[in-house]
């Protein structure tokens, strides 16, 4: 949810409109569309805490691996998550992962 902003952002492209588009698509998904709008306003008020959310994905990895299989996106998310954590957004809602997209894409 956090690279469409991104991109849209990178492109120059006005994120509320990417957003609509994105809305108003067969991939609308009403959790999605709340995040990725607050996400564009940077309102972080917590729904679900992020360091919440990592806890449940990591808790979900170790048990794919003890079960012999894997979960590549879960294992992208957390990619996304931890350094979100790391910039002190941990008790932020989940859409504060797009602080670690645009880290990484402002990064040189």
């Amino acid at each position: 949810m956090a690279e469409p902003n991104d991109l849209a952002t990178a492109l120059g492209l006005d994120v509320r409109a990417v957003t609509d588009v994105i809305d108003e698509s067969p991939l609308r998904c009403d959790d999605a569309v709340a995040k990725r709008r607050a996400m564009a306003a940077c309102d972080f008020t917590p729904g679900f805490p992020l360091r919440l959310a990592r806890k449940d994905a990591a808790l979900a990895l170790d048990a794919a691996g003890g079960h012999g299989t894997s979960l590549p996106l879960t294992e992208a998310l957390l990619r996304r998550w931890i350094p979100a954590i790391e910039l002190r957004h941990g008790d932020d809602d989940v859409a504060a992962a797009v602080t670690a997209v645009r880290r990484a894409a402002s990064a040189p």
